[in-house]
């Protein structure tokens, strides 16, 4: 006589996929802003420089 033992399993929990896309979405977005602060900047680094007294090279840092 044998006996079966029946074990349920739970579904693992989304913890990681969730991360993974917070972490992506995060990513997306500081790319975004990334892009718009450097097209701004190229087009204010001239008045800048005149404004400020700053070099291309301190520009460049910027």
């Amino acid at each position: 006589m044998e006996a079966k033992v029946e074990t349920k399993q739970e579904k693992p929990l989304n913890i990681g996929r969730k991360f993974r896309w917070t972490v992506v979405i995060w990513l997306l977005i500081g790319g975004i802003i990334n892009y718009l602060d450097r097209a701004n900047l190229s087009i204010a680094a001239p008045e800048m420089m005149k404004e400020l007294g700053l070099s291309v090279t301190e520009i460049g840092l910027l």
